[in-house]
């Protein structure tokens, strides 16, 4: 869903730009994985089973002048039908000192993971799911040498560590853009709490205010954003963009575990990252939460989306607190739907 919550963040930008971050140096590390890349391997679905071989294509470059990275990626399975999409982003917290990977994917998960170096050529990220009812640790280890990069996923749940993926991704001059409008990974039906949300879906004109602390005046602020479904509904994609070229990207997922929607966002003001939580507040009103860090403080902010009659996007009103101060109307706005239901599946 929207960049809505971190509006407040992205107009503090507006208001201070000289002591804006710049893009961190430290993503040049990630230099050599960038462009076009395709890629064979094995995969075992589960511990026991013969390997299946597939195919990929992947695509990394730098966005949001260069803060991010972003790689899409497509696999195919040989010998069976439909494919798997990833989208991951790469960032670097400039407060902690750490790469965080965000990632969403067909199967409809999404995935907020750190990223650590071994050496030079090798870095890998560990993380942790449920499969089947167990708790399953994931370590994927990848490592570059000149226009290659290899890589091996290994899990384990109960017992010792097993490999289930293998793969080498080759790099090419050029390469075409990768489609990722498929169907979710074997036509899996979307939650029923993300049908809920595909109303929403469609490009709307949004126009409102902002203050930057409990005692400014609050000032004008225009935008557009575009909310689409993919993979069969079981990810919400958000686009955004505004004043003085701001760029906004956000992904919205249900988390049956916890039983609340999760969503990453991305900004270009400043290259602010983070996490929310959102859950219904009443039939027609959602209420995103999150504490964060920009520009070395604690932000902690709420905001409530506003529904119409027909399940579209009405208002948005938010409020923020810093620390040692009181908690202030951050932004509210008004949304205009310009086209109902844009591309995507």
């Amino acid at each position: 869903m929207i960049t809505r919550i971190v509006c407040l963040v992205a107009l503090v930008a507006l208001a201070l730009p000289a002591q804006l971050p710049s893009p961190p140096k430290q993503l040049e590390k990630f230099d050599a994985t960038l462009g076009h890349w395709t890629g064979e391997g094995t995969v075992v679905m589960q511990k026991g089973m013969p390997e299946m071989k597939w195919t990929s294509r992947t695509h990394a470059r730098k966005i949001m002048g260069g803060h991010f990275i972003r790689d899409d990626t497509r696999i195919d399975l040989v010998g069976m039908p439909g494919s798997l999409c990833f989208i991951n982003f790469i960032a670097y917290d400039t407060h902690l000192g750490r790469f965080i990977q965000y990632t969403i994917g067909s199967h409809g998960q999404l995935g907020v993971n750190e990223i650590d170096w071994i050496d030079d050529q090798t870095f890998e990220t560990v993380h942790t799911s449920m499969e089947m009812g167990k708790r399953t640790v994931e370590r994927w280890i990848h490592k570059i040498s000149d226009d290659k990069v290899s890589y091996t996923g290994q899990s384990a749940d109960t017992g010792a560590w097993w490999t289930h993926v293998k793969g080498t991704n080759v790099r090419q001059k050029q390469g075409k853009t990768i489609n990722l409008d498929i169907a979710a990974f074997m036509d899996a039906p979307a939650p029923e709490e993300m049908k809920k949300l595909s109303a929403m879906n469609g490009h709307y004109d949004m126009a409102g205010k902002w203050a930057m602390a409990p005692e400014s005046p609050m000032q004008d602020f225009d935008g557009t954003e575009k909310i689409r479904s993919l993979w069969g509904g079981h990810v919400q994609e958000t686009v955004a963009a505004g004043s003085n070229d701001y760029q906004g990207y956000g992904a919205l997922v249900w988390n049956a575990r916890d039983k609340t929607y999760r969503r990453f966002h991305l900004s270009s003001f400043g290259g602010f990252h983070g996490v929310t939580e959102a859950s219904w507040a009443g039939e027609d009103e959602l209420s995103f939460t999150q504490s964060a860090i920009f520009m070395g403080q604690r932000m902690i902010s709420r905001s409530n989306l506003k529904l119409d009659d027909q399940g579209r996007l009405h208002s948005v009103n938010a409020y923020a607190m810093m620390p040692m101060g009181k908690p202030f109307n951050s932004f509210k706005a008004k949304y205009t739907l310009k086209a109902a239901k844009l591309g995507g599946n």
